[in-house]
């Protein structure tokens, strides 16, 4: 994880930076903090050459004075050899927020990836999802067909109980008031949807309508995306392209104890991110966390897997300065509440106007849908 790096579009595979890069599990050669290469394999890390402070999820948190303290002390037995990461990788074997894809099987042969995308097929074929939402619960899973199992079917049986497409914005408008949770209308520079937390406006106690919020959230945010192709895959993809992904931007303005979301909502809302939107996130951006959410994080940050960990970026005060979102954004689309330049705040009403455009359309075509003499009409 890394604070600031290169552009979107020379980012290499696996890696975000090109400032300053530490040597890792990836076997990248890197820079110490004094900016001297540094060679060997101490651990996946960055610090940036703004601010003096490391932005890593795994082991610092920045303070509120700038500074940083560690966790956790660093793995002393991290080492992996370059060699050791190209057989891993080889073998598709990798934590980190993209997977470099897999030898090529003999002649006539087919991927693990793939053999495991048919297993997994014929098991839910009841269902029929599309391959694309196969492979992303099979990489989750590293595609361990058993756990991607009982993922895929949690998954299913939370849908049939929180029911996204039935949410409506007149149900749930009050939690919108604040603009803790929303979507934005645009997309980054790798055509990841936005999405924006801003847990510092909490404004109401009410865990399920809370929740039903991210959902609803998420499934418009999903929505702008082109719409998944219903034709199987003759070869998995073993690496999620990242325009079915989304990038989260948590804002911490404001964020005080008096005001933070109960543990119990933080954990559910990682739960849902995690879990039932597997591999939808690709990259979290968490601006100005005060010292104060170093609790929250050391309670929550033994239920986040690894594969989000790596995707998770800590920024600090001067996030605005920071290289990283004018690599992912076109400032002038950006709020300058959210580091852009633009005068772009939340607008409730407007908001709320676009969100009923979008219910009025959902909801007849799901009318449409259980009509079958309406949908014959409609073909005609």
């Amino acid at each position: 994880m890394w604070c600031c790096g290169a552009k979107a579009n020379e980012e290499p595979e696996g890696s975000y930076g090109s400032k300053v890069r530490t040597a890792g599990e990836n076997g990248h050669q890197g820079h110490d903090k004094g900016g001297a290469k540094v060679n060997g394999s101490g651990g996946d890390r960055r610090e940036s050459v703004d601010s003096d402070v490391y932005f890593d999820a795994e082991e610092f948190f920045v303070d509120d004075d700038g500074s940083t303290k560690a966790y956790h002390a660093a793995k002393a037995s991290a080492k992996v050899t370059s060699h050791a990461v190209s057989d891993a990788i080889g073998n598709g074997v990798s934590e980190g927020p993209t997977v470099s894809p897999a030898a090529a099987p003999p002649k006539g042969e087919k991927t693990k990836e793939t053999l495991a995308l048919e297993a997994i097929r014929e098991f839910f074929a009841e269902y029929d999802l599309p391959d694309q939402t196969y492979c992303r619960f099979l990489r989750a899973r590293h595609w361990d067909v058993p756990k991607a199992q009982t993922l895929i079917q949690n998954y299913l049986d939370w849908r049939a109980e929180m029911d996204p497409p039935t949410i409506k914005w007149k149900d749930i408008a009050e939690e919108f008031e604040t603009g803790k949770v929303y979507r934005l209308s645009l997309s980054d520079f790798k055509s990841r949807q936005v999405v924006i937390l801003r847990p510092g406006k909490q404004n109401t106690k009410n865990h399920l309508q809370q929740m039903k919020q991210l959902v609803y959230t998420m499934e418009s945010a999903i929505g702008m995306k082109a719409k998944e192709s219903r034709e199987r895959m003759e070869t998995a993809v073993v690496t999620t392209p990242p325009e079915e992904q989304l990038i989260v931007l948590l804002d911490f303005t404001g964020y005080t104890l008096r005001n933070a979301p109960p543990f119990k909502t933080s954990l559910e809302t990682l739960k849902i991110l995690q879990d039932h939107y597997c591999e939808r996130l690709g990259e979290a951006l968490l601006l100005n966390p005060p010292g104060v959410f170093r609790m929250l994080w050391k309670l929550i940050r033994p239920f986040i897997d690894k594969r989000t960990l790596k995707k998770i970026n800590f920024l600090p005060k001067n996030f605005k300065e920071c290289d990283l979102l004018q690599e992912r954004f076109n400032l002038e689309e950006l709020d300058v509440s959210l580091g852009g330049t633009g005068d772009l705040p939340f607008d409730f009403q407007k908001y709320g106007e676009l969100m009923m455009s979008e219910d009025e359309k959902r909801l007849g075509s799901l009318a449409v849908q259980s009509n079958p003499i309406q949908t014959i009409q409609k073909e005609d």
